[in-house]
């Protein structure tokens, strides 16, 4: 059963339908549920992280109620099909192959690049301290488990790696750890 709030039933006797966001939502959809107008006045941005410490740290967060193991990663990132969200954030953050946001936080430069969103958007300029004390998703990925460690002579995934995010890789510099 869903629930409702007075809001929800009144757009609906006017004949509005509720429009929901969630998160990790494509920037096509909300696009597509918004005026162009609210669109294009909001500053959009997202994040973006290394694609190699990204799919060590996604490894250990799908399988954090497993026993994750260097080889465990490695026969998980070669998976076919790949594993499930590991490709989706270029379709999270484009539409139509461009960017759809107006800023992306390096996750390697979060403490500065974090402080320039709170300067474009007004936001306290100690937004970095607050996200810092969140600490979500910390402690799952036992400190040797670098990407340098866990891609360190495996050419097949730095292959898988560069080819799957090609894009990445230029536009943000990333190398091979």
């Amino acid at each position: 059963m869903r629930e409702y709030n007075i809001s929800n039933i009144y757009n609906f006797l006017r004949g509005k339908k509720n429009v929901k966001f969630y998160n990790h939502m494509p920037a096509h959809e909300i696009c597509g549920k918004t005026d162009q107008a609210t669109w294009d006045s909001y500053f959009k941005f997202s994040i973006v992280r290394n694609p190699f410490d990204y799919a060590v740290s996604k490894y250990y967060w799908q399988n954090r109620k497993q026993n994750p193991s260097k080889d465990g990663f490695r026969r998980w990132l070669l998976s076919n099909p790949p594993p499930p969200r590991l490709l989706v954030n270029r379709a999270i953050t484009h539409i139509n192959g461009m960017p759809a946001v107006d800023f992306m936080v390096r996750f390697e430069h979060f403490d500065t690049d974090i402080k320039e969103v709170a300067a474009r958007t007004g936001l306290p300029p100690t937004l970095y301290e607050e996200f810092r004390n969140i600490g979500a998703k910390g402690g799952l990925r036992p400190k040797k488990a670098t990407a340098k460690e866990m891609f360190d002579g495996f050419t097949e995934g730095i292959e898988y790696i560069h080819k799957s995010f090609a894009d990445d890789i230029r536009d943000y510099g990333y190398q091979t750890p």
